[in-house]
This record gives structure tokens, C-alpha cells and sequence, in this order.
């Protein structure tokens, strides 16, 4: 009997221990499986992140493009009006009728598209401009000629800066930076 005994505990035993294994086998199954889950809703989430970014960056762009052509436009517009005035010697209006309001609307749309830091900088751009409005060039007046190259260069200032931040906007890739300590 003692036999016996030895023999049914020892399968007690063996069967607790087994079903002790299979207990932590599962717990640990369910640990992984959960992770996993976890995983992947973040990756998911990374994913719909990417998808937007690459959904705002194109209209962005766009609305960048849009404001900087025009600015260009507007810039080309006013170097020519200078170069007209200087040679036929007569005063002439330096802004373009009309360049301030189209520049108003394609930088509307920049600030719509943002972000902040690109907004602000289109704004820039737009008052370098809008401080032309008031100006005319009349060639050989003291203080004149510089003042109107002052502003003329202050808006090529300005639209570099817009270029750069609009550069860095397009590049971010929505994660944050990373810190090294």
C-alpha cells in the first residue's frame, strides 16, 4: 500500500506541477498577447500620425508655394519699377495696384495651413510689403533712394526667413525631437 501511496502523490504532485506550468504558461501567453495589442494600437496610431502629416504637408506646400510665387512676382514687379524709374527720371509708384491684396489672400491660406511659427513669418512678409504701399521712388532725393532700398531688402529678408521656417515645417515629421542626457 505504502506503494500505492508514493504513486498517487507523486502523480498529484507531477499533475500540480503541470497544471502549475500550464497556468504560468498561459498567464504569460496573455502578458505577450497584450503587449502585443499594445503594439500595435501604437503603431497604428504612429501610422494614422504619418498619414495626416503627409495629407497636410502636400496642401501646405501648396499654400507655402503659392505665397512665395507671389511674393516673387511682387518683388520681381517692384525691382522693375525702381529700374524704370532710375532710367526715365520720373517719380513712379513702387507697388504693384493690386500685388497687396493677392499677397493677402495667398498668405490667408498660410495661416490657415499654419503652423504658428510659419504663419508669423508669412505675416512678416506681407508687412515688408504693405510698408511699400505708401512709398514712391523718385530718383536722385536724398533719403529717398535708401529708404526704398531699406524696404526692398527687408522684404527679401523677410521672405528668406519665410523659406526657412516653411522649410522646417514641411520636414518635421511629427515626432518629437529627441533628447539626449
Amino acid at each position: 500500500m505504502n506503494a500505492a501511496w508514493v504513486g498517487v502523490v507523486g502523480t498529484a504532485v507531477g499533475g500540480g506541477i503541470a497544471a502549475l506550468a500550464a497556468g504560468v504558461t498561459g498567464w504569460f501567453n496573455t502578458q505577450q498577447a497584450e503587449l502585443q495589442l499594445q503594439a500595435q494600437e501604437k503603431e497604428a496610431n504612429r501610422q494614422r500620425r504619418y498619414e495626416s502629416l503627409v495629407e497636410r504637408r502636400s496642401n501646405r506646400a501648396k499654400a507655402y508655394e503659392d505665397l512665395m510665387t507671389e511674393a516673387q512676382m511682387v518683388s520681381d514687379a517692384i525691382g522693375a519699377n525702381i529700374a524704370q524709374a532710375k532710367r526715365s527720371g520720373n517719380p513712379t509708384q513702387i507697388l504693384p495696384t493690386g500685388a497687396g491684396a493677392t499677397l493677402t489672400k495667398k498668405n490667408a491660406s498660410v495661416a490657415i495651413q499654419g503652423p504658428w511659427g510659419v504663419a508669423q513669418a508669412g505675416d512678416a512678409v506681407v508687412m515688408a510689403l504693405m510698408q511699400m504701399v505708401s512709398l514712391t521712388y523718385v530718383p536722385g532725393q536724398d533719403g529717398n533712394e535708401a529708404r526704398v532700398m531699406d524696404v526692398f531688402m527687408l522684404l527679401s529678408q523677410r521672405m528668406t526667413r519665410f523659406s526657412d521656417v516653411a522649410r522646417a515645417a514641411l520636414e518635421d515629421d511629427g515626432q518629437p525631437p529627441e533628447i539626449n542626457i
